[in-house]
């Protein structure tokens, strides 16, 4: 994990599942900042507060469905 240390990373599907595990990885291995994208918007809210709770890293949430490009498209340039 040492690569994610001081990073940024991005987690699509983050609010649950292995997304979330992913992002809870990032958080521990020392990510500077963990964007994590999702549908679901009160699950990523719950999940955000989870992962802050955890760390100094900053989490950033974006409301995305990456089903959709342009939905990707925008949330990337927001990002």
């Amino acid at each position: 994990m040492s690569a994610i240390r001081n990073s940024a990373v991005l987690v699509t599907g983050g609010a649950m599942g292995i997304g979330r595990l992913m992002a809870e990885r990032a958080v521990r291995g020392g990510a500077r900042r963990v964007v994590i994208w999702d549908i679901n918007a009160q699950t990523l809210e719950d999940t955000a507060a989870a992962l802050r709770a955890m760390g100094s890293a900053q989490v950033d949430t974006q409301i995305v469905d990456v089903s959709n490009t342009d939905a990707i498209e925008a949330a990337a340039q927001e990002t």
